[in-house]
C-alpha cells in the first residue's frame, strides 16, 4: 500500500534538499482517492505550519503547473493555515487557468468534429482530457496548449483543416519545400499551431520523439472510443498512456511537478501484477529505464511504493539511481536553472538523454533529427535541388543562431 506521506520517504538521497514550501506543494499536487481524509488533513496543516515563504508556495504552484490542483485539495481542507491574502492570490489565479481551460475544452470538441468529418481519428494526448480522466474535471489539470495525435498519414489533411479552421503554422510549415516537409515527416514528431483570435495553441502530433512506426501501430492499437461533448474521439489504453506519459516527463527531464502527479494518480495503490505487466509492456517499447526512473520518483515524491519484484528490476539496472537523482534535480530547478539548460542547446542534449534512457534507440535516428532542423529550414531557405547542402552548413546555422543572435542582443 502507498505511504501518504510524500518526501519523507527515508530513501529520498541526502543530496536532495526539499524546502518546507516544496513539500507542500508537492503533497498537494495530487489528490489521492484512498487516503484517510483526516491523516490526510492532519499532514498538510502541519506541512503548511512549517512554511515561511507564503509567495514562494504561488511561485512553487505556478512553476509546476498545479495550481488547480493545489485549490481544489486545500479546498477540501477548508484551506487551515493558509493566510487569507494567499488564498485570495490562488484563487485568482485558479480562475484565469479555469477559463482557458474551458476555451481548451470546447477548442478540443470543434476540432474533433472538423476531423471526425474529415474521416481522421483522433487521440488528445494530456491536457483537459486527461484532467478529466483523473479528476473528473477538465480544469483542475491546467495546460497551455492542444495535443494531438493522428495517423501519420493524415499529417497533411490534417494541417489542411487546422489551416481553415483559423490556425497558422508556428514555424511556417506551409511555405517550407516539399523535402523539407518530408525531412520533418520522418525526424520530427509534431508540428505546432496557433490560432491568435482564440489565443489557443495546439500541437499536432503523428508520433512521439523518437517512437518507430511500429511502437505508434501500439498506441492506436490500445485505443477506444470517447465522446467529448459532442465529438467522437479516440483515448489511449490505460497502460500505453501511462508508459506514454513517463516517456513524455523523462524525456523534457521531469522540469514540471505535474507531470509526475499525473503518474502518481494512475499508479495510485495499483496491484503488482499491474507494474508487472507495464514492465514488460515498456521492454517492447524500449522504455523500461523511463518506467524504473518514474517508479523510483513516484515513491520519493508520492510515496507509492513499487511491489517487490519490481524494485529487483529497479536494482539490477544501476543507472536507475543516477536517472531518478537527476530527475528530482530538475523538479527542484529554479527557472533561471532551467532556463541556462535550454541555451546549451536543446537538441544535442535530448538526443544524449534519449539515449541515456532508450539504450535501444539507433544511433543513426538519434543523429538524423538533430544534425538537420526547422530552424535551419527558417534560416536559410535552399531549394530541393540543393537541399543536401543543410548537413555540412549546419555548424554555421548553429553557430549564427546560439552566438550571433546572442551577441546581438547582449548589444
Amino acid at each position: 500500500m502507498p505511504r501518504y506521506q510524500p518526501i519523507t520517504n527515508p530513501q529520498l538521497p541526502d543530496k536532495i534538499a526539499l524546502s518546507p514550501e516544496f513539500r507542500l506543494v508537492a503533497t498537494c499536487s495530487w489528490d489521492p482517492k484512498s487516503c484517510n481524509a483526516v491523516q490526510r488533513r492532519d499532514n498538510i496543516e502541519a506541512l503548511a505550519a512549517e512554511v515561511r515563504n507564503w509567495d514562494e508556495v504561488v511561485s512553487l504552484s505556478v512553476r509546476h503547473g498545479v495550481v488547480g490542483i493545489f485549490c481544489r485539495v486545500m479546498h477540501k481542507v477548508d484551506w487551515r493555515a493558509v493566510p487569507g491574502d494567499i488564498r485570495d492570490h490562488f484563487l485568482k489565479i485558479r480562475t484565469r487557468t479555469t477559463v482557458g481551460s474551458l476555451g481548451q475544452v470546447a477548442e478540443l470538441a470543434r476540432l474533433g468534429r472538423l476531423f471526425a468529418d474529415s474521416g481522421i481519428a483522433v487521440i488528445p494526448l494530456k491536457g483537459v482530457a486527461l484532467s478529466q480522466e483523473l479528476y473528473g474535471d477538465p480544469c483542475v489539470r491546467s495546460s497551455g496548449d492542444i495535443d494531438i495525435l493522428v495517423p501519420s498519414e493524415c499529417t497533411e489533411r490534417a494541417e489542411e483543416l487546422l489551416i481553415d479552421a483559423g490556425y497558422s503554422h508556428a514555424l511556417g510549415f506551409h511555405a517550407m519545400s516539399k523535402k523539407q516537409k518530408q525531412h520533418i515527416i520522418k525526424t520530427s514528431h509534431h508540428h505546432e499551431y496557433v490560432n491568435d483570435a482564440k489565443g489557443v495553441h495546439v500541437e499536432l502530433h503523428w508520433r512521439s520523439y523518437l517512437w518507430t512506426e511500429d511502437q505508434v501501430a501500439r498506441l492506436w492499437e490500445s485505443s477506444d472510443a470517447i465522446t467529448w461533448l459532442d465529438a467522437g474521439l479516440s483515448r489511449l489504453g490505460r497502460d500505453e498512456n501511462i508508459l506514454f506519459l513517463a516517456d513524455h516527463g523523462a524525456r523534457h527531464g521531469w522540469v514540471f511537478l505535474k507531470w509526475l502527479s499525473d503518474l502518481a494518480m494512475l499508479m495510485e495503490n495499483e496491484p503488482e501484477g499491474v507494474w508487472l505487466s507495464l514492465y514488460v509492456r515498456a521492454a517492447n517499447l524500449d522504455l523500461q529505464r523511463i518506467l524504473c526512473q518514474t517508479a523510483v520518483l513516484l515513491e520519493w515524491f508520492y510515496g507509492i511504493e513499487p511491489p517487490a519484484p519490481f524494485i529487483k528490476l529497479i536494482a539490477a539496472d544501476s543507472a536507475i539511481d543516477k536517472l531518478a537523482i537527476f530527475g528530482a534535480s530538475q523538479l527542484l530547478a529554479s527557472r533561471k536553472e532551467l532556463a541556462r539548460q535550454q541555451k546549451r542547446g536543446v537538441g544535442i542534449h535530448m538526443a544524449m538523454r534519449i539515449k541515456h534512457l532508450k539504450p535501444a534507440t539507433s544511433p543513426r535516428l538519434l543523429l538524423r533529427s538533430v544534425l538537420v532542423t526547422h530552424s535551419d529550414f527558417i534560416d536559410w531557405q535552399l531549394p530541393d535541388s540543393l537541399f543536401w547542402l543543410y548537413l555540412p552548413l549546419r555548424p554555421l546555422l548553429w553557430f549564427k543562431r546560439h552566438y550571433m543572435k546572442r551577441s546581438n542582443h547582449d548589444l
